[in-house]
């Protein structure tokens, strides 16, 4: 029990309260919602990663996609905050939730990529035939 009380690495209580973090932002400062562990899992997801990595990949490999599965050391960042903020058996009952979750915020991004990059395609398509047209 001493042990725990003495402040040195790698004890339980140090564990617990340390914060995550990516780069120069705490993720466990990152607000969540209480009942949502998926809306919690969707935020830190945008905080690690790009939306062209999100397009990408899949948080979690998926039968015979072939996509390629996100870092799996930043995939470790974001339960270990999910570990902080609920409970083990919440979190063990929501897990194939928060997996599925994620990987549809992956297909979304790329999705959004896409309507992102076919309207700029069609501009420069419209631009270059209304200059043909007034000559």
């Amino acid at each position: 029990m001493a042990s725990r009380q003495v402040s040195h690495s790698g004890t339980k209580k140090e564990t617990e309260e340390s914060p995550v973090k990516y780069k120069d932002i705490v993720l466990t400062d990152i607000p969540c919602s209480p009942s949502s562990p998926q809306k919690y899992a969707r935020k830190l997801l945008d905080e690690v990663y790009t939306k062209e990595e999100m397009a990408s990949g899949l948080f979690n490999k998926i039968g015979f996609s072939t996509k390629e599965v996100l870092s799996p050391t930043r995939k470790t960042l974001i339960w270990k905050c999910l570990e902080k903020k609920y409970k083990e058996a919440f979190l063990k009952t929501a897990t194939p939730a928060i997996n599925e979750s994620l990987n549809q915020k992956c297909r979304d991004a790329k999705k959004h990529i896409k309507r992102k990059i076919i309207p700029q395609v069609q501009s420069k398509r419209d631009n270059y035939c209304s200059s043909s047209d007034s000559s």
